[in-house]
């Protein structure tokens, strides 16, 4: 039979705890706009963010937003390149307008080019855990963003949709974030940060794929068991 190892799309949320470094937070969630136009499977797509650093985190990304630069993936000043085709500029408009539709609101960059298959990097702010916005992947330059009361329902809403791929933490705090990783449903989890380690198995849980890759897990794909069995005394 022919091995099959499926490393497929993702969700992934972004718990922002109440003693988060919120520079650090806006640094990484900036990926979901800036690299590959948000084109990629590990995209910090669902920013879940304690109350009492909601509004600020929030302005923090609308002044960002303001700033982006959309243009040429080759010119070093750019910060927005286009997605992949026309097909799929269509499809992140139309989740965008489904956020809309289901009571989020939308904000969007302005002086955008009109050449090229450029989609607006897009806030959504005043998130439900059920709207579709919220439990399908764009894979484009979209960020959601809810604000949460508590670490558990930061956890229930990050394992809310049928994806386990990668999910993200953002605390001062070693011990809780150790303890929300360990509830979390996806594959992979970042502590303070969004890289992923080359030495590390990568692949995605339930809707997001089959087996790992990365490092020598990675020869596990690859690797033939054989078990045998001697019935004890006789050699």
């Amino acid at each position: 039979m022919k091995r099959l190892l499926l490393e497929l799309g993702g969700k992934g949320a972004v718990i922002v705890r109440h003693d988060a470094d919120l520079d650090a937070v806006l640094t990484a969630v900036t990926r979901t706009w800036t690299v590959h136009a948000g084109q990629v499977c590990l995209t910090p797509a669902r920013l879940l963010v304690d109350r009492t650093v909601h509004d600020e985190l929030v302005q923090r990304l609308l002044d960002r937003l303001a700033t982006l630069t959309y243009g040429d993936p080759r010119d070093p000043d750019t910060d927005v390149v286009p997605v992949i085709s026309a097909v799929q500029r269509d499809r992140v408009a139309s989740l965008v307008a489904s956020a809309r539709a289901e009571g989020a609101t939308v904000h969007q960059a302005e002086n955008i080019p009109d050449h090229g298959y450029f989609h607006p990097a897009t806030l959504v702010t005043d998130c439900r855990p059920d709207q579709t916005v919220m439990q399908e992947e764009a894979f484009g330059p979209v960020l959601c963003v809810m604000p949460t009361a508590s670490d558990a329902e930061a956890i229930e809403v990050a394992n809310s949709t049928r994806y386990g791929l990668t999910d993200y933490i953002f605390t001062r705090d070693a011990d809780a974030a150790k303890a929300i990783a360990a509830q979390l449903r996806s594959a992979q989890v970042g502590v303070n940060t969004v890289a992923r380690h080359p030495d590390l198995p990568f692949g995605g849980n339930r809707a997001s794929g089959l087996g790992r890759s990365g490092g020598t897990y990675a020869l596990d794909t690859y690797t033939n068991l054989q078990a045998i069995a001697v019935r004890e005394g006789t050699v």
